[in-house]
């Protein structure tokens, strides 16, 4: 995995992770990823890099 950016896109994540965009938006919304941030009209959402890797460490996967 590279270097994650502080704040990223729903995108970014599933980029990151190698997952769609819809299974990170079921993380955030059954609170799996925990600190996602939606704002503007569409909705758009903003996770913060340490709830990527929280998530990642809480299941089992080590912090890079």
């Amino acid at each position: 995995m590279t270097e994650l950016p502080e704040i990223m896109k729903v995108s970014e994540v599933a980029k990151n992770l190698q997952v769609s965009k819809a299974t990170v938006r079921r993380w955030i919304k059954d609170g799996t990823l925990k600190e996602a941030y939606q704002f503007g009209k569409n909705g758009d959402y903003r996770i913060k890099k340490n709830a990527v890797l929280n998530c990642l460490h809480e299941h089992g996967v080590p912090k890079p």
